[in-house]
């Protein structure tokens, strides 16, 4: 039988807003479906991520308003992010941490 492929965990602090990649926690977090916990929830875990570890948050497009503070910490310099939304379905913002 082959090995399965590593599978995103749910963190137990905000299950089912964060994806965390086994073995990989600081170098890939994905957020989804977390609209206002967005900003505080990146605050918490942007100190943890390693050097080009890469943030993905998801809807981002579709409610720009609810995501206005989320969008004002990743995209400030000064909170050490670069990011840009891409143009998917749904509007992804794509963070990576410098």
């Amino acid at each position: 039988m082959g090995v399965k492929p590593p599978q995103p965990r749910r963190s137990s602090v905000v299950r089912q807003c964060i994806d965390l990649l086994p073995d990989n926690y600081r170098n890939t977090l994905m957020l989804r479906d977390i609209d206002e916990l967005a900003r505080p929830i990146i605050e918490l875990m942007a100190p943890k991520l390693c050097q080009g570890a890469i943030v993905v948050c998801d809807n981002v497009g579709h409610f720009p308003r609810t995501f206005v503070d989320y969008l004002d910490f990743v995209r400030r310099p000064a909170n050490g992010f670069v990011s840009t939304l891409l143009p998917l379905r749904g509007g992804t913002e794509l963070s990576v941490k410098i």
